[in-house]
């Protein structure tokens, strides 16, 4: 099931992600935040080896945690005065957590946008080397060559 038709059934059902106790509900927050913690490792591994065959296979669970995540981070801040609460040591993990999430998350990003230029780096050689191809050929009596068309 796509996270779309999750979102839908959540919304529609009153579904809830986070238990209601306190300590459960952070223990769930922690362990979203630890898988996706290690699909931005895997991710970057993809990344910096060039390999977009894993990095595409990593994006299914990866969005299936992510809106997992998404939505509990959500029912947290509705119940933030109860979480204010809960065990400090439980809530120390988690804020930890969520730093070193960022921090991984920036770094992918970082990584991404460099695939991103170098592609399209590559992409407007190859154009201008395709416009150059193309150019009819000059001879230095200054009549070109006429162009075949090549079977």
């Amino acid at each position: 099931m796509n996270h779309n038709k999750q979102e839908a059934i959540s919304e529609k059902e009153g579904h809830k992600i986070l238990p209601e106790d306190t300590a459960m509900a952070l223990r769930k927050l922690i362990s979203l935040t630890r898988s996706l913690i290690e699909s931005a490792e895997l991710e970057e591994r993809a990344l910096t080896l060039g390999d977009m065959v894993q990095l595409s296979s990593l994006q299914g669970s990866k969005e299936k945690t992510a809106w997992q995540y998404t939505h509990s981070s959500q029912e947290f801040r509705k119940r933030l005065e109860e979480f204010r609460r809960a065990d400090r040591s439980l809530l120390n993990q988690l804020e930890s957590l969520q730093k070193d999430l960022n921090k991984k998350t920036q770094s992918n990003n970082i990584l991404i946008e460099q695939l991103h230029q170098k592609a399209l780096a590559n992409t407007q050689a190859t154009l201008v080397t395709a416009q150059e191809l193309g150019q009819p050929l000059k001879f230095k009596n200054g009549h070109q060559q006429e162009q075949q068309e090549r079977a």
